[in-house]
């Protein structure tokens, strides 16, 4: 039986999709709530797995050993690097850990040891199915690091290195363990500002309602995944 595990970093990013939850279960498991239901007639579970590439990495890792998950969603809002316009929607084709460097090794920076490259490329098929519901949804790379991403010189420092679109501090993580797991993964965020200077300012004043949008992208397409 299908079910999507969807991470998503914040309460508030996630309440506006677990208040949609029917047949809700609230589970406690590691030090983490997990919210069981279904969206749309699907079988979900959602978990708010804090800020960062850790945490991120453990919540997936919940995921796919505990509650047999068949697709992971990193989900929730980014920073937009190449211009993209706030409150405009990304479904990533991959993502890149820009704060990985073993370049003294000689490797380029962000490839992970043990993994072909830099890039995690995200699940084709659902990706494709998730873009073809979303108008006017933008692709491309976005860049995970341990970093709130508000300065123009990091921004342009990021988009020069990896060609990224977007930031964020977690979908890297949880690619990365869907890969580990043998488990397909996707990339969808509603983008709440820049990433350039005063860049935490936007985020603030648009959290409420990009994650209105967020929550709106995921029931309009999870049930064709």
């Amino acid at each position: 039986m299908k079910k999507i595990g969807l991470i998503i970093a914040m309460k508030e990013e996630a309440e506006k999709l677990i208040d949609k939850l029917q047949d809700i279960q609230v589970e406690e498991y590691k030090g983490r709530k997990f919210y069981l239901g279904k969206l749309k007639g699907v079988s979900v579970v959602i978990g708010v797995c804090g800020i960062g590439k850790v945490n991120a990495a453990h919540l997936a890792t919940v995921m796919c050993n505990k509650y047999n998950v068949s697709l992971l969603i990193s989900t929730g809002l980014a920073g937009g690097l190449a211009k993209l316009p706030k409150l405009s929607v990304l479904i990533a084709d991959g993502v890149v850990q820009h704060d990985f460097d073993t370049t003294a090794f000689g490797r380029q920076k962000g490839h992970i040891t043990g993994f072909d490259g830099p890039i995690f490329k995200t699940s084709k098929k659902e990706t494709n199915i998730l873009r073809s519901g979303i108008k006017n949804a933008s692709s491309g790379i976005i860049a995970t690091g341990d970093q709130f991403i508000n300065s123009e010189e990091k921004r342009r420092e990021i988009v020069a290195e990896f060609g990224a679109v977007a930031c964020d501090m977690e979908s890297g993580a949880v690619a990365q363990i869907a890969s580990l797991e043998g488990i397909p993964c996707c990339i969808a965020r509603v983008i709440s500002d820049d990433a350039g200077d005063g860049a935490e300012d936007d985020f603030n004043t648009f959290i409420n309602e990009a994650s209105t949008l967020n929550a709106n992208l995921i029931l309009g397409t999870i049930d064709k995944l």
